[in-house]
């Protein structure tokens, strides 16, 4: 293209600015278009070509719907949203690609309003794995009132504990407590064997420890004990420093009554034979 005709369609943008820019632009792997005030583009990289399936020279001189992207010819058109002061970043869908899109306006050195700069982010991978997570965490509240479990997210920096409502939990507390430990042992729920063990589960998760598991005693309206399981593993940032906690509690209330009553009747077993012993020796003693 002869500068003559670049300059026709720049509309002011000249041939200079584009061609300082162009080898660096092209070596992006970011979507980059300019277009002028009529929305004829004037300048597209390679990854715009790879992008949008087009040729990146053949499609100068063109309005810039001829992308094609979902928005393009609505009134979601970035240009168009950036004009009546809409986000100017976004995402839009084109050829099986999600992107980011951002558009900014473009100034000349006297402060001349001369045309626009888009800018586009591949972020299709980010936007998959966004979706799956959500179809996990979809499948994962459907199933959750079924099982006998409660989740739970403890914030070691905000020091709060927050309980995924849709689980199961017998007591009657708040969806968040604020300040833990010491107002989750105040709240009277924590049986006073159990204070200790409730107070060390938090510490060890201050301190980045990734996986406890600790037996504790709670206490119902009624002053029943009921055990619980509690098992937190610990989500640590790139410095290793906790970020967050997600923790499971488990009624095993049912498996400590047999424990107790196995100890129990072993306990009747060993004073059963220690008497019996103790009779033995006692006899033996009279025939001597």
């Amino acid at each position: 293209m002869t500068d003559e005709n670049l300059y026709k369609l720049n509309n002011g943008i000249t041939d200079d600015i584009i061609k300082h820019y162009e080898s660096i632009l092209n070596s992006l792997p970011n979507a980059i278009f300019i277009c002028n005030l009529d929305m004829q583009i004037v300048f597209a990289n390679t990854a715009c070509g790879r992008i949008f399936n087009c040729n990146s020279e053949q499609i100068i001189g063109n309005q810039c719907s001829i992308l094609n992207t979902k928005n393009c010819n609505t009134e979601e058109c970035c240009i168009k949203r950036m004009n009546r002061g809409s986000a100017i970043t976004y995402i839009d869908e084109a050829n099986g690609y999600y992107l980011q899109v951002n558009i900014s306006k473009l100034f000349d050195a006297k402060g001349n309003h001369i045309g626009y700069t888009s800018t586009s982010v591949d972020v299709t991978d980010l936007k998959k794995a966004e979706m799956e997570l959500k179809i996990s965490s979809q499948r994962f509240r459907v199933a959750l009132p079924y099982t006998n479990c409660g989740i739970w997210e403890y914030d070691p920096m905000e020091k709060t504990l927050t309980r995924e409502t849709a689980s199961k939990f017998e007591f009657n507390i708040p969806d968040v407590t604020h300040n833990v430990p010491e107002n989750f042992v105040k709240s009277g729920l924590v049986h006073k064997d159990s204070v200790n063990d409730v107070i060390n589960l938090f510490k060890m998760l201050d301190d980045g420890v990734r996986i406890i598991e600790r037996e504790i005693m709670l206490l119902t309206n009624t002053g029943e004990i009921q055990w619980y399981l509690l098992t937190f593993s610990n989500i640590l940032n790139e410095k290793g420093v906790p970020y967050k906690a997600i923790g499971v509690s488990r009624n095993i209330t049912p498996i400590k009554e047999i424990e107790q009553r196995y100890l129990q009747e072993h306990s009747y077993l060993d004073t059963l034979t220690a008497d019996a012993i103790s009779i033995f020796e006692v006899n033996l003693t009279k025939n001597i």
